[in-house]
């Protein structure tokens, strides 16, 4: 960035056309369902220049988060401008910075949650520097694209739930409850790489049982043979990220005292289960992308080895309608990612 006198001016890096395509949902349904012939690649303008604290990136990468398409059969919908662009999360590099812009320069790898502003379906996207941190080095960024999510929400269940607080060298016992998924799969690692002595146990499907036991799960439970509250006896935390009904009436007869369930799925415990067991904590939360130091601590985890990306599926943004669909069978193990179509990954 260049100063002069009172005012900023922005770098570019390299010319960018004015034109670049885009993985969207051309209209909005009108009869409240998810039609994939609505979904396909457009052609739309570049984001404009970076304004204040926003910086370009051109995409290397982005992920299928299932909210996405879950979005399209809600009233989120109707609030949407047209052709509405996905992809929550994203890794790229910056091309060119706003005059506000302190932290991050042309030419940096960088990696961002963008919330509900979506737009990471794209050859370029406009982030806010307060939520863009630095991509983890030694990963490609296609790679690294599908972590920030999905990172984020692990990590902040782990703190919501107490784990980094616990007593060190104590083996707290913890249940990730769908550990093969987006989120559980992430959770798994980020649960170990926070407190090493942790008792992990989570639940899967037959097919997966493996995979969550390397990803550092101590006790595995296959729910086509078990149910895991016929296994657990006793646990610090519980977290659902499945969103089964009356997992949370579940969860109060199994928690310690002063424990807690945390879900992104599923309902909360009644008033009246809630009350019988004051200590437990009950909580439903959203993942908070405003802070780049989140993505700072998941960096590291990366980049010792700790975190790794996990992807079972790459689309390009041409076929973001058979992305979404894959996502929606709930086969994915891991994470699905999504790359533009102009890119060329070997």
């Amino acid at each position: 960035m260049v100063r002069v006198g009172l005012f900023s001016l922005a770098i570019v890096a390299h010319a960018v056309d004015d034109q670049m395509l885009a993985g969207a949902l051309v209209k909005m349904p009108t009869d409240g369902l998810l039609h994939f012939e609505d979904l396909r690649e457009v052609e739309v303008p570049v984001p404009s220049h970076p304004v204040k604290s926003q910086v370009r990136v051109q995409v290397a990468g982005s992920s299928v988060n299932p909210v996405d398409w879950k979005l399209i059969t809600s009233d989120y919908a109707k609030q949407w401008s047209y052709p509405h662009i996905f992809g929550r999360d994203c890794a790229g590099t910056v091309v060119e910075v706003g005059p506000d812009v302190m932290r991050l320069k042309v030419g940096d790898a960088v990696w961002a949650d963008n919330g509900h502003d979506e737009g990471c379906y794209a050859e370029y996207v406009l982030l806010e520097e307060s939520i863009t941190a630095l991509a983890p080095r030694g990963v490609p960024l296609h790679h690294s694209a599908v972590l920030p999510l999905v990172g984020l929400t692990g990590l902040q269940a782990m703190y919501r739930g107490g784990l980094p607080d616990l007593e060190r060298g104590s083996f707290p016992e913890i249940v990730v409850l769908g550990g093969s998924g987006g989120v559980g799969h992430v959770t798994l690692q980020i649960a170990r790489a926070l407190i090493p002595l942790v008792h992990i146990t989570t639940t899967c499907g037959t097919s997966n049982v493996d995979f969550c036991d390397k990803l550092g799960a101590n006790r595995v439970i296959d729910y086509h043979k078990e149910d895991w509250q016929d296994v657990v006896k006793s646990a610090k935390i519980i977290f659902d990220t499945v969103g089964i009904p009356g997992t949370a009436e579940l969860a109060y007869k199994i928690l310690e005292d002063g424990g807690s369930f945390i879900t992104i799925a599923g309902a909360l415990a009644p008033d009246s289960v809630a009350k019988s067991r004051p200590s437990v904590k009950q909580q439903f939360f959203l993942t908070d992308s405003t802070d780049y130091r989140n993505l700072d601590m998941l960096a590291l985890m990366v980049e010792w080895g700790k975190l790794v990306p996990v992807i079972d599926r790459s689309f390009s943004t041409s076929e973001i309608a058979a992305a979404f669909n894959y996502s929606a069978q709930h086969r994915t193990v891991g994470k699905s990612s999504v790359v533009p179509s102009s890119s060329v990954i070997v």
